[in-house]
């Protein structure tokens, strides 16, 4: 081999090498984007839960108390609240398979989304 042979080669070796780290750093940047987008996401909808959370439990300690002032009993409005929180607990029990394989979807397609 003539040293014009040799230098393609070695320029070409180089850059095979410049391509693969190029192709390396673009990867890892891709999964601390997806990681950044996952954990912002899981935070902010986090924050809204509690919110609402809150938010239901203050409205829920209201109508008990304004349910039992008006039966003459305090813990009557809260015998009624909690009877309605358990019925909706057993409608969202009944449709268990269903709330979980739309969020299981949701995020297979937030992962997945580019």
């Amino acid at each position: 081999m003539n040293d014009d042979n040799l230098n393609i080669m070695k320029l070409l070796v180089e850059k095979g090498q410049d391509y693969g780290k190029s192709s390396l750093n673009l990867i890892k940047l891709k999964a601390i984007d997806k990681g950044a987008e996952i954990t912002s996401t899981v935070i902010t909808k986090a924050l809204l839960i509690h919110v609402f959370i809150v938010f239901i439990t203050l409205v829920s300690v209201s109508v008990a108390l304004m349910l039992g002032d008006m039966l003459g009993k305090v813990y009557y409005g809260f015998f009624i609240i909690a009877a309605f929180h358990f019925l909706l607990w057993i409608v969202l029990y009944m449709f268990y398979s269903t709330v979980k394989s739309k969020i299981n979807n949701g995020v297979i397609s937030n992962i997945l989304k580019q």
